[in-house]
Formats: C-alpha cells, sequence, structure tokens
C-alpha cells in the first residue's frame, strides 16, 4: 500500500466515510454468509474449495476498498 495522500480538508468527510462503508458491508455480509456455511461444508472438500474460492474473492475485494479510500477518498465522492 502506498502512503496516504495529505488529508483534504475540503473533501466532505461525512459522505466519504458513508459511501464507503456501504461499499465494504458487501463483501463483509457475504464474507460473514460464506463463513457460516464453510462450517457447515468442512465434511465435503469440494464444496468447502469452493466456498474459499469466495472468500478469497471477497477479501481481495475488501482490500481493495480500503487501498482506495487511504490511496483516493475523494473517489468516494458522488460527482
Amino acid at each position: 500500500m502506498n502512503n496516504p495522500p495529505p488529508i483534504n480538508a475540503a473533501l466532505p468527510w461525512e459522505q466519504v466515510v458513508a459511501q464507503a462503508v456501504h461499499d465494504m458491508r458487501s463483501p463483509l455480509s457475504t464474507m460473514t454468509t460464506t463463513l457460516a456455511v464453510l462450517r457447515m461444508a468442512v465434511a465435503d472438500p469440494a464444496k468447502a474449495e469452493k466456498l474459499l474460492a469466495i472468500l478469497e474473492r471477497q477479501t481481495a475485494d475488501l482490500t481493495t476498498h480500503l487501498e482506495r479510500l487511504v490511496d483516493d477518498p475523494g473517489s468516494y465522492v458522488a460527482k
């Protein structure tokens, strides 16, 4: 991850935070559901592999959102 840009006081921070939280809830919700199903699927290795792949994609998605928030918080502001 790059060093964060300097804080821009002109950004509407409440909007930035609200949009960032909204964008991160979806992958977190999917991850929570996938973990619950994974707990039930441990006896089925093929199903467990599919669920782990979902978790890997969602983790990557969440990481992208966090990096975006650090690198370009203004991108969360509606234009």
